[in-house]
């Protein structure tokens, strides 16, 4: 499955904001439920220092994630993502996040 989309929001005379997502997940499997994937986005954030204050700043992200059917009953799945985020008139912020579990079916 290939996905995609653009997110494009007018400001008036300030510049418009516009986002990219776009993603692609492979299914596989007997029953065609697991998956293994890849997405990137970029696009804006906003940061806020006071109530008054609104700052537009660009950020991105690449994630990857599996979810797998093992046997009947057990799925285990997990993602692993980074990011990276500017920050107004401070360096830029990168994150990194990994997530795994296991869920039983009943």
């Amino acid at each position: 499955m290939l996905t995609g989309k653009v997110l494009l929001r007018p400001c008036g005379r300030r510049p418009r904001l516009t986002s990219y997502h776009g993603g692609f997940r492979r299914y596989f499997g007997g029953d065609g439920t697991s998956y293994a994937g890849v997405t990137y986005s970029h696009g804006f954030s906003r940061e806020i220092r006071a109530a008054v204050d609104l700052t537009t700043l660009d950020s991105d992200t690449v994630r990857g994630e599996f979810d797998v059917l093992s046997g009947r009953r057990l799925r285990i799945f997990g993602t692993a993502a980074t990011s990276r985020g500017e920050r107004a008139n401070r360096p830029v912020v990168w994150q990194t996040t990994l997530t795994a579990g296991v869920s039983v079916q009943f």
